[in-house]
Formats: C-alpha cells, sequence, structure tokens
C-alpha cells in the first residue's frame, strides 16, 4: 500500500492525512494545517491512468479543493464563519476604535477573500472554524452586511440575502456549487429578480413583519405590497414566522403572532384573525409565493379581478363548459394581438398508382384563436421588490409577454374507399347527438379536439408553460388487417405484404 504524508508535524506545520496512490479512478480531499498562518489548506487530489505507452502510470493531481468564482459585476468578499454567527469577525478591534461589523479591516484570524468582478480564487479554512465548513459573502462596497452561512459541499445550489445596513437596500445572489473531477466550484451569480426563490405578499389591510424562525431579522411588510424572499440563514430550520404590528398610531402593544409557514409545501392554510385573514402557499413559475388576504374582499369589485389567484382558480373549471376564447380570456385579458383563423372543413384523399382512392380524411370545423399581450401583468398582484427602499405597490415592473392559443376541430372522420370492404368508416368521433350540452339555457357544442396553450415569456432562461390542456372525444376505430396493409401497401407498391 503505497500514501502520501506520514502525519508528522514540522514547526508550525502540519503534514496531512496519508491517503493510497493504487486505486485509479478517485478522487478525495486531504487537508494540511499551518498554525504560523491560522489555515487551514483544503487540497483536493485525483487518481487517474496515464494515457499512451504510459499507460501503467498512474498520475496524481493535487488542486485546491474549493475555487471561488465570482461571476457578477461588483466585486464581493468571501469569509469563513461559524454556522451560527450573525456578524462580521474580519474586524481588527486593536488597530481600530468604534468599528462597525463592515469595516474594511481584515484580521489574521479569519482572513478575507476579495474577488473583483469576474474574479476566481482558491479557498481554504481557518483554523478558529475547524469544526465547521461554512461560508459566508457580503459585496466589497461599504455598508453591506455579511449574508447567512452557506455550507460548502460537493454540489448544490443556495439562494443567499445581502443587505445594506445604511439604505436597507437588499440584495439577492445565488450560490452554485458544482463538483470539477476534485475540485468544489463555488460560482456567486447575481439572482433574477424576475424569479426570486421565495415571495410574500400582502393582500390585506394589516401591517406584517416577518423573519426567519430562530433568526433576529426580520422584514416589515406594508398593506398591499410584496416582498421578494430568501432565507437568511440558509443552514437555520426553513420556517417563515409572520406577525402583525398594530396598527393604530400610539398604539405600544405587542404584535399578534398569526403563525409559521413553510414556503416549499404548497396548500392552503386556515383563515386567521378570526377568519378575515387568508392564508396561501402557492407557485407563481419557479417561485414559491406566501399569499395574504382579506376575506372581506372576497367577491367583491374592489378584488384584484386578473389576479393570478382568480386565473389558476377558473382554469381549473371543466374546458367543455367553456368556449376557446372565454379560456384564453381569463390568462389575456387586453390582449394587443387577436388572430383568429376559421375554416369550414378539410378533404384529403390517399390514392395508389392505379390511381384509385384509398382512404379520404375529411376535418370539419377548424378554429385557431391567438392571443398576444405585453402588458398584461401589470395590475397582477405579483410586485419586483429588490430592497427594502424599493417596496412598491403589487404591480409588476417587467412587462412579460403572454402568448395564449386554443386549436378546436368540430369533427374528424376517416372512411375507406375500397368498395369491398365490410367497415366504410375507419375511424369517427362520438355521435353527434353526444356533442352537446345544455348549460345555462345556451346549447354549447363539444369539439371533437381542443388544444389550449398559454405560454409567458417572463422568466429568463425559463420556457414556462403557464396553462395546457387537451381534451378530445372518445374515438372508434374499426379496420380489418388485410385492408390496413393494402392501404400500407399502396405508398411501397415494391414491397410484398401479403
Amino acid at each position: 500500500m503505497a500514501s502520501l504524508g506520514a502525519r508528522k508535524e514540522s514547526g508550525q506545520r502540519k503534514w496531512s492525512n496519508p491517503f493510497i496512490l493504487d486505486l485509479a479512478g478517485t478522487t478525495g480531499e486531504i487537508e494540511a494545517d499551518n498554525y504560523g498562518v491560522n489555515r487551514k489548506f483544503s487540497i483536493g487530489y485525483s487518481i487517474r491512468p496515464a494515457k499512451g505507452q504510459y499507460s501503467r502510470t498512474k498520475v496524481i493531481m493535487l488542486t485546491p479543493r474549493f475555487m471561488l468564482i465570482n461571476t457578477m459585476s461588483s466585486a464581493i468578499e468571501v469569509c469563513h464563519s461559524s454556522s451560527k454567527m450573525m456578524t462580521s469577525t474580519v474586524v481588527n478591534m486593536d488597530n481600530t476604535s468604534g468599528s462597525v461589523a463592515n469595516s474594511r479591516i481584515t484580521s489574521p484570524v479569519n482572513p478575507v477573500v476579495e474577488l473583483d468582478a469576474g474574479a476566481y480564487a482558491d479557498f481554504h479554512w481557518t483554523l478558529r472554524f475547524a469544526k465547521t465548513r461554512t461560508i459566508r459573502c457580503r459585496f466589497a462596497e461599504f455598508g453591506w452586511s455579511w449574508s447567512g452561512a452557506v455550507p460548502l459541499v460537493e454540489s448544490g445550489e443556495y439562494a443567499v440575502r445581502m443587505r445594506h445596513e445604511s439604505t436597507r437596500e437588499s440584495k439577492l445572489v445565488r450560490v452554485t456549487l458544482k463538483l470539477d473531477s476534485s475540485c468544489v466550484c463555488v460560482y456567486f451569480r447575481e439572482e433574477r429578480t424576475t424569479a426570486p426563490p421565495y415571495r410574500v405578499e400582502n393582500y390585506s389591510l394589516e401591517t406584517l413583519r416577518s423573519h426567519q424562525h430562530r433568526v433576529r431579522r426580520s422584514e416589515i411588510l406594508l398593506p398591499h405590497h410584496s416582498l421578494d424572499y430568501a432565507w437568511d440563514e440558509p443552514t437555520e430550520e426553513h420556517l417563515l414566522v409572520v406577525d402583525m404590528l398594530p396598527s393604530a398610531a400610539g398604539d405600544n402593544s405587542r404584535p399578534l403572532r398569526i403563525g409559521s409557514f413553510d414556503l416549499d409545501k404548497i396548500q392552503r392554510y386556515s383563515d386567521a384573525l378570526s377568519g378575515t385573514l387568508g392564508i396561501e402557499v402557492s407557485t407563481d413559475g419557479p417561485t414559491r409565493v406566501l399569499r395574504f388576504t382579506d376575506t372581506r374582499l372576497r367577491g367583491k369589485n374592489t378584488a384584484p379581478v386578473n389576479s393570478r389567484v382568480a386565473n389558476d382558480l377558473a382554469a381549473m373549471t371543466d374546458i367543455s363548459e367553456n368556449r376557446a376564447m372565454q379560456l384564453l380570456q381569463r390568462f389575456v385579458t387586453a390582449p394587443t394581438v387577436h388572430a383568429a383563423l376559421h375554416l369550414q372543413g378539410i378533404g384529403i384523399s390517399i390514392v395508389d398508382s392505379a390511381p384509385k382512392e384509398l382512404v379520404y380524411m375529411s376535418i370539419s370545423g377548424i378554429t385557431l384563436e391567438v392571443l398576444f399581450s405585453k402588458d398584461d401583468q401589470n395590475n397582477s398582484g405579483a410586485s419586483i421588490a429588490g430592497s427594502a427602499a424599493s417596496l412598491s405597490r403589487l404591480e409588476r415592473e417587467t412587462r412579460p409577454q403572454v402568448l395564449a392559443c386554443c386549436l378546436e376541430v368540430s369533427d374528424v372522420q376517416i372512411d375507406n374507399q375500397l368498395q369491398l370492404t365490410p367497415y366504410p368508416v375507419l375511424l369517427r368521433f362520438s355521435n353527434p347527438s353526444d356533442r352537446s350540452r345544455t348549460l345555462k339555457g345556451q346549447t354549447v357544442r363539444i369539439p371533437a379536439l381542443q388544444v389550449s396553450l398559454v405560454k409567458h415569456e417572463e422568466y429568463a432562461g425559463i420556457e414556462f408553460i403557464r396553462h395546457f390542456s387537451v381534451s378530445i372525444l372518445p374515438v372508434h376505430i374499426r379496420a380489418r388487417r388485410r385492408s390496413a396493409l393494402s392501404d400500407i401497401a399502396a405508398f411501397n407498391p415494391h414491397q410484398n405484404l401479403w
């Protein structure tokens, strides 16, 4: 058994643990302490056979175990920290007086790695927090506080929030970990404002305060405002605690606890505050939305008519009871482009080389409706609030494109044109008498085929299909094997199918 290192101390430096060299195709990690610089160096290794005439030789490659890569347009700072630490520990208190936690002066006890825009650097642990393998980051500009602790593992993805202590501005940053051979690449990317991990919407008339369970940082959410949200401490329990603040001026009563909510579980909660506050967790594309609504406004004209809640509930109704336009207009209330195609019918004949007609297909009652809108969601009740200073009313700042289309076919029939066939009708749908219903005193004809699609181009990099449905009536097919083979042979006369 071959090994590298013998765990032998030399002054203030310490050898790493041994690892076996004979296991080709393996990767791993070794650590070596240096007490002189208060660092625990983390080294990744990979063992692979060489190529060509050196195939019997094993190549051992040593790389930094962790590589930090800043893909953002702003410089950031990264430090090793305890998972329980809430403030920066990189301040040298001996050389400064009255310093705040965001001082640019660093300490040798816990050095900071500063990454300019587009830069990368290797990362190693400090001996002070050797038992924890988490990092924190912040923007390099003065005033930004440290983010929550992110564990460094082989793979994963985390959204962290960074706050500015003076302006109360907050930004979301996505930290992605990918294993490349023996090196874990840690990418820092700007989180897209159109697709935050979570969003809290306050449709009530109360002022709410929210914070993560066992985390002191809180956010104030005014009536009819929304907040893009990410966990302040990704390693802590993922529960959001919401309180209602006193609404009257000078009211010194304690906030009223509404509850603790799991944002990853889609559900509707029981109404709170004596049944006046509706609570639910729903989805908006890749975003989980915690929504508070005033139940007294339900069913009244003051409620948002084209809100996404109404859209989702209305889309769940039976398609057979709604015409195509009624369905599409639930998603696109004010289209900028409306195109319609109506065809009485199409007939297609298939003939052989004789020529002799084999099959005739008729498609009747073709209707295609297309709606296109760029500003359908200006009042849709979902805001983008990138910071506390820019909290807006529940209106989208962006104008996403919405494409909705619906295809209806009244009837399709395929006839066998051979004279001696016992089955002249190969394919047909249900009888015409079964295709109509009387709803609210009106006769509604059910199409043989209906396909509906609503697509949003709201989320960059995501093909978001908000609604897709297919409705088809029962199909009757009657054919003999010999007749079917005869039809196929018409397209390939050189092949004997008999």
